[in-house]
C-alpha cells in the first residue's frame, strides 16, 4: 500500500507541513485557496461550518458591506448578520449556484437546473427525485437546460427507491438469508 501524504497549511497560525489522514486519526478540511471578487449585493454561501458563530454548511446570505482590508458585513438569509474577515473565513463562495443536494430546504425565486448527459454517472444521478427537489425549490419559475434531451427523458422516467426501514410487525414477514 502506497502511503498517503499531503502537504497542509493551518489555517490557526499559517505553519504547513505534511499530514497523513491514516496515521494521525484525526479529520481535516481540504479546499483549494481560489482568488474571489466579492462586491456589495452579492449572494455568498458558507462552504463549511463556521461553529463559533453559529452558521451552518451552506448557509446563504447576501454581502452587505466590504471593506479593503477584508472586513466584511454579510446579512444572512435567517436574518441574523455575520461580521468578519475573508481572510479568516476562506470558505466563502457565491451563492448563486448550487448542487441540488445542498439546495435541499432552500428556495429560490427562480431556479436553473443544468444535466450534462455526457458526464460519468450522470445516468445514476438523474432520476424523479433529483427533479422533484429541484423544481420544488423555485417560487417562480424552472428551467432545466440538456445537452440530449431524449436521454433526459429516458432517466426521468426511472424512479429510484430507497430502502426503507420495517415496521415491527412487518419485520416477522421476512426470512433471514444464511
Amino acid at each position: 500500500m502506497i502511503p498517503i501524504a499531503i502537504s497542509v497549511m493551518r489555517e490557526s497560525d499559517g505553519k504547513t507541513f505534511r499530514y497523513n489522514p491514516r496515521r494521525t486519526g484525526t479529520s481535516a478540511t481540504l479546499y483549494e485557496p481560489t482568488y474571489r471578487e466579492f462586491a456589495a449585493g452579492d449572494r455568498v454561501q458558507f462552504m463549511r461550518a463556521w461553529r463559533e458563530d453559529k452558521i451552518a454548511n451552506r448557509t446563504l446570505g447576501t454581502l452587505q458591506r466590504l471593506e479593503a482590508n477584508g472586513d466584511v458585513w454579510i446579512r444572512l438569509d435567517d436574518g441574523r448578520e455575520w461580521r468578519g474577515n475573508l481572510e479568516r473565513m476562506p470558505h466563502l463562495d457565491y451563492g448563486c449556484v448550487m448542487t441540488s443536494y445542498s439546495a435541499q430546504g432552500t428556495t429560490a425565486e427562480r431556479v436553473l437546473v443544468h444535466l450534462d448527459t455526457d458526464s460519468p454517472g450522470v445516468s445514476r444521478m438523474v432520476n424523479q427525485q433529483l427533479i422533484y427537489v429541484a423544481a420544488s425549490r423555485g417560487r417562480e419559475d424552472m428551467q432545466v437546460f440538456v445537452n440530449a434531451r431524449d436521454e433526459l427523458v429516458e432517466n426521468l422516467l426511472r424512479r429510484e427507491e430507497k430502502a426503507t426501514a420495517l415496521a415491527p410487525a412487518e419485520v416477522g414477514t421476512y426470512r433471514a438469508i444464511s
